[in-house]
């Protein structure tokens, strides 16, 4: 008999197969029962490894060992004629056909049955928050790391169909809070919340992330994660994987998604990327600002094929003013913007934060609506629930006047990001420009806070009367009936004790300061009349006068020979429709466009520019015709 006929007598072939099957089927069960149970994945792991060395042995003993009528005995000690192999080969046979037959039913229910049928969850449970992830070792610079490796994972969950993902500010804003998770859950309006915490030691990471329900505090995943510091990317990849694996079971969503990202980075290019986005977060003062900029430059030198900090770089400079950019002047400025955003589309063509930035900037700047609408088009198909790619939908809508749009898009990206300042008040300011006025908006709850905080007979800093000055304003374009007085004691006080610049003399930075004193008194009942200084010109193109409502409020009060002039210095023309202020002068409003700049053929030479005919067709289209061109009129003064 040949070895081949003896394992068949002996059973081993059978033996095998009724393991693999039964091996196969508890392997499925594993599958299903450890995030239930919130049981590590080593679990699922040390189960293969264990059913691995089990094949072995079983292969062994059938070999080895027979069943019969007495028991179990060694295969030599059996006489071939009282051998029952044959009879126990027919019960194998039997259990082999009684486990395919469940496996069959398995995979047909598995793949043709439940993956039809929709979760039955509520909306509102298909959503998470990522709160910072905590650092763990001494070093202070692990802060903005457990931070940048939440950011990368809430930009991946982003992406799962399906999913609502609470934005960056509005989720960061709990770091280092003792706050219980329920009531982060209700703030946000999420149902889940992954968080964890990081360890760097020398050129080794350990990250922990676990997946909570907020309701009741039931861990529905957890698991850690070692490896070198290179694998950053390995190790958000497999977290984004398990999560994709345990909502798809959970909530219904996640289908097709597992992968954080396909890129690569030097430690030193990603600290420095990450360290950029934690300045960038914290932008509420000029210097995080400028040096989040400057960071991200640094990220592109130190690593020139990393395509999330072309895309960070490219992003921060179109949404900041000069001020935030002394690297570059107003020439090298667009020329800068374009290249980083070619960069990082030609080394990842599916970058959200490049897609979105770049239709941002085609819409207020470079204006080219077909390349914004296309650019918006990837990244919402790229990822529709990522709250800056809303945000930005908002700005196109405005822009091209589209008031309903403008608002759902506002609404979504606030969903996601409700404890978001800024996006609260250009929700407020954009509810003002279609004509609502909200006494209940949670901006001019902020208004009247800060107005409460800080009166000007308190003793406040330089920069908190600058921000309430801000917030004042905002409530008279707003359509508030806040005493303008009140609004310029806070002006004063925002500059006193402020020092000119090396770039503007004393006596066109006092007429800076006057220039907005009159803005003020312009959105009063009561215009005066513009002070000396202001009929210089030369003043204010020191100013570098950089939005299209300046132009607007000049000509109102009655100095339209400026307005035309200043409508072509290169900070209007660089900063475009940037300015949510300059839809107020393309409104029907009292600081609309007054008609004499309209009929002027200077007023129609900037319209003239690339792009900007066919975003007054837009805005025409859309039913917004004020502050647009209106035909010249011959043969008067022009």
């Amino acid at each position: 008999m040949s070895f081949i006929d003896e394992l068949r007598r002996r059973n081993v072939f059978r033996v095998g197969a009724a393991y693999l099957v039964a091996a196969w089927l508890l392997l499925q069960l594993t599958d299903i029962v450890v995030p239930i149970l919130q049981l590590p994945d080593s679990v699922s792991r040390s189960i293969l490894f264990l059913l691995l060395i089990g094949f072995v042995i079983a292969l062994i003993l059938a070999w080895a060992y027979e069943l019969t009528a007495e028991g179990i005995k060694r295969e030599a000690d059996v006489d071939r004629e009282d051998s029952v192999t044959r009879i126990t080969g027919r019960k194998l046979d039997f259990t082999i056909i009684a486990l395919m037959a469940t496996a069959i039913v398995y995979l047909v229910v598995d793949n043709y049955v439940l993956d039809d049928r929709p979760i039955e969850v509520a909306d509102d449970q298909r959503s998470i928050a990522v709160l910072p992830f905590v650092p763990l070792s001494n070093d202070d610079s692990d802060s903005f790391f457990g931070k940048g490796i939440a950011e990368e994972l809430l930009n991946a969950l982003a992406q799962f169909p399906g999913l609502r993902v609470a934005a960056r500010t509005s989720a960061f804003s709990f770091e280092g809070k003792d706050i219980d998770l329920r009531e982060i859950g209700e703030t946000l309006g999420v149902a889940h919340v992954l968080e964890g915490s990081v360890r760097r030691s020398g050129e080794r990471l350990r990250v922990t992330a676990q997946l909570i329900r907020t309701a009741d505090g039931f861990h529905l995943w957890s698991d850690s994660y070692e490896r070198e510091l290179t694998d950053i990317f390995a190790i958000q990849d497999e977290i984004v994987s398990e999560l994709s694996r345990v909502l798809q079971f959970r909530l219904g969503v996640g289908v097709g998604a597992g992968r954080a990202s396909g890129k690569t980075t030097t430690p030193q290019a990603y600290d420095a990327y990450l360290k950029g986005l934690d300045l960038w977060l914290d932008r509420s003062g000029l210097d995080n600002r400028t040096d989040a900029v400057a960071t991200f430059l640094r990220v592109t030198e130190l690593d020139p094929n990393f395509a999330d900090g072309w895309a960070a770089y490219a992003a921060s400079l179109v949404l900041s003013g000069r001020l935030a950019w002394p690297h570059l002047t107003i020439e090298t400025y667009p020329v800068a913007i374009e290249a980083a955003f070619a960069r990082a589309l030609a080394i990842d063509p599916e970058n959200v934060r490049a897609l979105a930035g770049l239709a941002y900037w085609h819409t207020t700047v470079s204006v080219d609506l077909g390349k914004a609408q296309a650019a918006l088009d990837r990244a919402m198909a790229r990822a529709p629930n990522n709250s800056f790619v809303q945000y930005m939908a908002a700005h196109f809508a405005r822009t091209v006047g589209d008031s309903a749009a403008m608002a759902r898009a506002m609404k979504r990206s606030l969903a996601d990001d409700p404890l978001n300042i800024v996006k609260q008040y250009v929700d407020l300011d954009m509810a003002a420009s279609r004509g609502e006025n909200d006494p209940f908006h949670p901006a001019r709850r902020r208004i009247q806070d800060a107005i409460d905080i800080c009166h000007p007979e308190k003793t406040c800093t330089e920069g908190d009367f600058y921000q309430t000055y801000n917030l004042v304003w905002m409530a008279i374009q707003a359509g508030s009936k806040s005493d303008i007085a009140t609004a310029q004691s806070y002006w004063d006080k925002a500059f006193a004790g402020r020092a000119p610049t090396a770039s503007i003399s004393e006596d066109d930075y006092r007429c800076d300061q006057e220039l907005h004193r009159l803005l003020l008194e312009t959105a009063g009942e009561a215009p005066s009349e513009a002070t000396q200084c202001l009929l210089n010109f030369e003043a204010v193109k020191n100013m570098e006068l950089g939005s299209l409502h300046y132009v607007s409020y000049l000509a109102l009060m009655g100095h339209q020979h400026i307005a035309l002039e200043a409508l072509f210095l290169p900070g209007l023309l660089l900063h475009g429709l940037k300015n949510g202020a300059d839809f107020y002068a393309l409104s029907d409003s009292r600081w609309q466009m007054p008609e004499s700049i309209r009929r002027h053929p200077r007023y129609h030479e900037w319209w003239a520019r690339p792009g900007m005919a066919e975003l007054a067709a837009a805005r025409r289209a859309n039913g917004k015709p004020f502050g647009l061109p209106l035909p010249i009129e011959r043969g008067g003064d022009q």
